[in-house]
């Protein structure tokens, strides 16, 4: 197909092919070029685009080319040519958004994500807070772009796409910067994004993350090119319910091996012994297929349950002395313990509509996205784990909590930012047994009547440079 002189290289005209003909690699150089072209222009986002990219280099027939394109302007032969050569200064006759030149936190979080516009270069600043630049669903206008990021004992979070090149300079003076970026290779034509960092007692990291969950949309309108795309994500999405729904499986067979070892008989054993002849304890009575139908049952309201958006209240808990405990009873007993205690917390999560963000270990992260909803619930785990105390006195298990209401950063189901850390510090400042919480989520409920707190007390936070006056929540 090619001449002897590149500048007289015919552009390829897929659509006017005969469609189950094969392509050649040409082709599928000249659709990438078209898409980056596209991409600069505002018409595709970089996960669109490398979604996208993906889907040309997959592709064996002109009809599989046509289907990524479908959606898509048609830009004629010469521009065409230009943007292949990597000619990427052509004049631009649309912008859909201003560029984002500035994102600055002082003492609070700050994020770009979604939709958005970098032309060039832009800014982040960090003082004492957050910055969180997510770029999955950023447009980028050209070859490359630069973000200069500055974190002033403040953290900078920067997210790009999986197989974007990255490159991190700058230099950190007590502080960090750090690059997670997956090894996977370079998409053809994708833009360079360079991160000038400049951290003092603070951190700027980059790394590369899978499609935003953001609107599941496909990307063609009326081929499988598009449907191909919203299929893997979709299938990320089904690989992502099915492990919970694994995870909430297992947690029942956990809990009907031990009523089974008690001696106690569930529901439904009766119908598993006479199916599958089990005797002997009600884990076998019941079965796999019995639990798999309560998890099912209970899935979608499991499902429904999705992270807050806006303005939250963060809840940390954690259990006072239990590397003490674990030292006491042996790792055995004090991990049933900790169970029963996941078991206790979840059921007031569910009945308050709490979002359970992350565990680790014997503590819980929680959002809510009302205040005095996240009080309510505090209060009943800890009545909850008081009556568990009261029929387990060789054992009790005592709760430490810490509450703040505020702005977050939002990083798919996680938070990030000072309002999570300062909840996370009050509930270190708290007692077992008690609920501590800021002023700002005090204020917030008091005027209600319906709860009843202290007089409150300043205290030093650790990390956090002024002192807080924090108040404790009576649940009797």
């Amino acid at each position: 197909m090619a001449s002897a002189d590149n500048d007289e290289l015919p552009v390829p005209q897929v659509s006017s092919r005969a469609p189950e003909l094969r392509i050649s690699d040409a082709e599928r150089e000249q659709a990438v070029a078209l898409l980056r072209r596209h991409c600069g222009e505002g018409r595709l986002t970089l996960d669109e685009f490398s979604d996208r990219v993906g889907d040309v280099f997959a592709a064996r027939t002109a009809r599989e080319i046509e289907r990524v394109l479908v959606d898509l302007p048609v830009l004629d032969g010469p521009a065409l040519r230009a943007e292949a050569s990597a000619s990427l200064e052509a004049p631009r006759t649309t912008r859909t958004r201003r560029a984002v030149k500035w994102t600055v936190s002082v003492f609070g979080g700050n994020q770009q994500r979604g939709r958005w516009r970098i032309e060039g270069e832009t800014n982040a600043v960090s003082f004492m807070g957050g910055c969180h630049l997510d770029l999955r669903e950023a447009e980028v206008k050209g070859a490359e772009a630069v973000i200069n990021a500055f974190a002033f004992m403040g953290g900078i979070d920067v997210i790009v796409p999986e197989g974007i090149e990255v490159v991190l300079e700058g230099f950190a003076f007590m502080g960090g910067r750090h690059a997670k970026v997956k090894d996977v290779p370079i998409i053809p034509g994708s833009p360079v994004i360079r991160v000038r960092a400049f951290a003092f007692m603070g951190g700027v990291s980059v790394r590369s993350k899978g499609p935003s969950t953001r609107g599941q949309r496909g990307v063609g309108t009326g081929g499988s090119g598009g449907s191909s795309t919203a299929a893997r994500r979709a299938e990320r999405h089904l690989e992502r319910a099915q492990r919970h729904l694994e995870r909430d499986l297992r947690h029942q067979q956990r809990e009907a091996s031990r009523a089974g070892r008690r001696g106690e008989v569930g529901p439904g054993a009766g119908a598993g012994a006479g199916a599958g002849g089990n005797v002997g304890g009600s884990n076998k009575a019941r079965g796999i297929d019995a639990v798999a139908a309560d998890v099912r049952e209970d899935w979608p309201a499991v499902r429904a349950q999705v992270a807050p958006e806006g303005t939250v209240t963060i809840m940390f808990s954690d259990i006072e002395g239990f590397t003490a405990m674990c030292d006491r009873l042996g790792d055995h007993r004090a991990n049933d313990i900790l169970r029963e205690h996941y078991r206790l917390v979840r059921d007031e999560l569910a009945r308050h509509a709490g979002f359970e963000v992350k565990v680790h270990g014997d503590g819980f992260m929680v959002a809510f996205s009302s205040a005095s909803r996240a009080l309510r619930c505090a209060q009943a785990i800890q009545r909850a784990q008081r009556e568990w105390n009261d029929e387990h006195p060789e054992n009790p298990v005592h709760v430490r909590m810490g509450l703040h209401t505020g702005e977050a950063i939002r990083d798919a189901d996680d938070f990030l930012g000072t309002t999570v850390n300062l909840a996370s510090r009050i509930a270190d400042a708290a007692n077992g047994d008690e609920i501590l919480v800021s002023g700002l989520l005090r204020e917030l409920c008091v005027s209600s009547g319906e709860f009843e707190f202290d007089g409150g007390d300043e205290v030093a936070l650790k990390g956090i440079s002024q002192p807080h006056r924090v108040y404790s929540v009576r649940y009797d």
